[in-house]
């Protein structure tokens, strides 16, 4: 799933959540709950995967600090219930915006310093 897809992905849980009654709203909860939750394992894995690169474009020490709340929120995330699962949506939204934002970094220097000489 690309960064698009999550950030559409959000937005129709958050809309299903805030104009369904009670009942609706909770089953949106739980299925929400149910989908981040099989995704934490796949965002520590890309959370080390941006950590190396980082390091290797000379970035790390520049977004150590996204790296530590990326790395924070998906801990929390096998503690949520569907309680506090709403309150977590901005976390979450969050965690996607800076993940678009490293990944934009990422390839704008790597990009540079592919074609520097040619530039």
């Amino acid at each position: 799933m690309n960064l698009g897809q999550s950030n559409e992905l959000i937005g129709q849980f958050i809309a299903r959540i805030k104009l369904s009654d009670a009942e609706e709203k909770e089953e949106a909860l739980r299925e929400y709950l149910d989908f981040i939750q099989a995704c934490a394992y796949d965002q520590t894995d890309s959370i080390n995967e941006f950590e190396q690169e980082l390091k290797e474009a000379g970035l790390f020490d520049k977004r150590k600090q996204q790296l530590t709340f990326l790395r924070e929120s998906v801990g929390e995330i096998p503690t949520l219930n569907t309680a506090k699962l709403e309150p977590f949506l901005f976390t979450i939204s969050r965690m996607v915006d800076i993940e678009a934002s490293l990944v934009c970094e990422l390839l704008e220097k790597k990009s540079h310093d592919l074609f520097s000489e040619y530039l």
